[in-house]
C-alpha cells in the first residue's frame, strides 16, 4: 500500500489512522463500456470502493458530503449477488471482485478503497495482487459514524 500526506477527515484505516489525501492526477477514462453516467463530484483520482454494503455505503457518503475535492467514485464492487447490476447514489455495483482488473485498466490512475468489516486475507491478497503490478494505491477503510 502506498502513503500520502495529508489526510481525509472522517475516514480513517483498520489501525484507526487518518487517511491520506488522494495525490492530484486527473486520469482519463479508457473504456466507454465501463463509464458510469452518474459520477460523485471530485477531482482526485476515479476511486473504486470494494463492498457495496453498508460501510461502503458510509464511504461514499462521506467522500461526498465532507471530501468532494478527494476523488470521485465511479464503481462498486460486491460479491452479492442481489447487488450486482444496481446502483447506490447514481454509483454502479458491477459485481464480483473478478470484474477488478477490467476496471482498473479502464480508469487508469485509479484507487481502490476496501469498504468490508474484517475482510478476508484472501480478498486482500486478491486486491494486492491485482492493485500493486499496475501501480494503483489501494487501503483498507472504515468510515466512522457519529450518533447524536
Amino acid at each position: 500500500m502506498t502513503s500520502r500526506d495529508s489526510s481525509l477527515s472522517g475516514l480513517s484505516d483498520l489501525r484507526g489512522e487518518p487517511l491520506p489525501e488522494p495525490r492530484e492526477l486527473r486520469p482519463s477514462l479508457r473504456d466507454g463500456a465501463l463509464r458510469p453516467r452518474v459520477l460523485v463530484a471530485g477531482q482526485g483520482p476515479p476511486i473504486v470502493i470494494i463492498g457495496a454494503g453498508d460501510a461502503g455505503v458510509r464511504v461514499l457518503r462521506l467522500l461526498k458530503d465532507r471530501e468532494p475535492s478527494a476523488g470521485r467514485v465511479v464503481a462498486f464492487l460486491d460479491e452479492d449477488p442481489e447487488r450486482q447490476g444496481s446502483r447506490i447514489q447514481g454509483i454502479p455495483v458491477f459485481g464480483f471482485r473478478s470484474r477488478l482488473p477490467e476496471i482498473l485498466r479502464a480508469h487508469h490512475g485509479c484507487e481502490v478503497l476496501v469498504a468490508i468489516n474484517d475482510p478476508p486475507g484472501e480478498l486482500l491478497q486478491y486486491i494486492r495482487a491485482c492493485c500493486e503490478p499496475v501501480g494503483v494505491t489501494w487501503k483498507v477503510v472504515t468510515a466512522s459514524v457519529s450518533v447524536t
